[in-house]
């Protein structure tokens, strides 16, 4: 059944500004769920400056110091709400995960597209190269290059293939008419259920 038959709607919030949604939902009492980028970030002291960088992956064994801004932007908005106070969020992440799932929130850990490179097995990973090299303006080389950095989890070169030649929506509608469940971020799913 499509959504629609289901009584879902997707609703597109130009980009983060969940606010004055959840408010009217909250108050209408319909429940929802939001879905967000984690955007992951490493910070690193340049010139006695905090610089975040992004587009890195989180390694569990990373020396400096990280974030994720998409965790930063739920936060605020469960303050905005009322719905706690800055005190009540834990500090730990796994934690947290689980208080802003509870409140129907759902943060990924980087963009959707890598997400969903990064969760890709065999499989899945064979659709997302078929995808680009269809849609692709590119050459051989740049079909090559895809799929070896797909397989060797280089997915921000993956992701800049995609914005640059194809496109994220048309990239996306492609894989929409493909997609298998194999590519679905955990994130997602929960949201969902």
């Amino acid at each position: 059944k499509s959504l629609d038959e289901k009584g879902i709607i997707i609703c597109n919030v130009d980009s983060t500004d969940f606010l004055p949604y959840a408010k009217l939902l909250n108050n209408l009492s319909i429940p929802y769920a939001i879905i967000t980028d984690g955007d992951f970030y490493s910070i690193e002291d340049k010139e006695g400056e905090s610089v975040r960088t992004y587009h890195v992956l989180h390694k569990d064994d990373m020396k400096q110091e990280c974030g994720w801004l998409g965790v930063e932007r739920i936060k605020d908005l469960i303050i905005k709400l009322d719905l706690k106070q800055q005190e009540e969020i834990e500090e730990d992440i796994e934690q947290q995960e689980e208080t802003f799932n509870k409140l129907g929130m759902f943060i990924g850990n980087y963009t959707i597209e890598v997400d969903i490179m990064e969760k890709s097995q065999e499989a899945e990973k064979k659709i997302l190269c078929e995808i680009f090299n269809e849609i692709t303006s590119g050459g051989e080389r740049q079909k090559h290059n895809f799929r070896s950095e797909l397989e060797t989890g280089e997915y921000w070169k993956c992701l800049n293939k995609i914005e640059n030649n194809i496109g994220k929506g048309r990239y996306a509608q492609r894989l929409s008419t493909q997609c298998m469940i194999g590519h679905i971020p955990d994130y997602i799913k929960n949201a969902i259920n």
